[in-house]
């Protein structure tokens, strides 16, 4: 394991991490260890003023500060009894997602949120793409119609505008875009319907051919 996260006092072993550009953690989690390590760095994240931490990813070379979201993110966690880490307590795996990446928790798609992949249930070997994500959040939460066969084309229009950017993960973790302030949904839904790009029954006709869907990478 290659990925650290440290404060001033505690360092904690990270199996996979997603970030903004300016090193806001929006997916992170830390490999099973010292209930105190891990209640230290998630502390930090949670702190309702920007707390500063370091993460060394060794992997790429590469070490910067990030920092929490200041507010609750939602927390998964496991405990690991196999691994016994002295004074009676146990090693505990957790995970931290911000809300704003939780389509049924984002609350409203004028704000800033962020699309991730996510398991599909019925094939868990399988990933939904952040483009169906996005479609399937602006369905539930937006006050237009949307629909998912949408999602690509949403996409695409949003990263040719400067409104979608992808996001930097490391580790084992999943791709996803930063999805800015003000997105003019209702423009690019005229115009892919005007234009041609989209249908009305939910299908993605035809894909600009200045429009790729730039996939996030794992990048410093």
């Amino acid at each position: 394991m290659a990925i650290r996260i440290s404060n001033s006092s505690a360092a904690a072993w990270v199996r996979g991490y997603v970030r903004t550009e300016d090193g806001m953690i929006v997916w992170l989690e830390m490999a099973p260890q010292h209930p105190k390590v891990i209640g230290a760095i998630w502390a930090e994240m949670v702190a309702n003023q920007r707390r500063y931490l370091q993460l060394g990813d060794h992997e790429k070379g590469v070490s910067r500060p990030v920092y929490g979201i200041a507010h609750a993110y939602e927390r998964l966690e496991a405990e690991a009894p196999g691994l016994a880490v002295g004074h009676g307590a146990n090693a505990k795996l957790l995970r931290l997602i911000a809300p704003e990446a939780i389509p049924n928790r984002v609350r409203d798609v004028s704000g800033k949120f962020f699309v991730l992949e996510w398991p599909n249930p019925k094939v868990p070997a399988q990933m939904i793409t952040p483009a169906i994500i996005l479609a399937a959040t602006l369905e539930q939460k937006a006050a237009f119609p949307v629909q998912i066969g949408w999602g690509e084309y949403l996409l695409s229009m949003a990263q040719e505008k400067k409104y979608a950017s992808p996001l930097v993960s490391g580790g084992k973790a999943p791709a996803g875009y930063e999805i800015s302030l003000n997105t003019p949904w209702c423009d690019f839904i005229c115009n892919g319907l005007r234009d041609g790009h989209i249908t009305i029954d939910g299908e993605t006709k035809v894909m600009p051919a200045t429009l790729p869907i730039h996939l996030p990478v794992a990048a410093a």
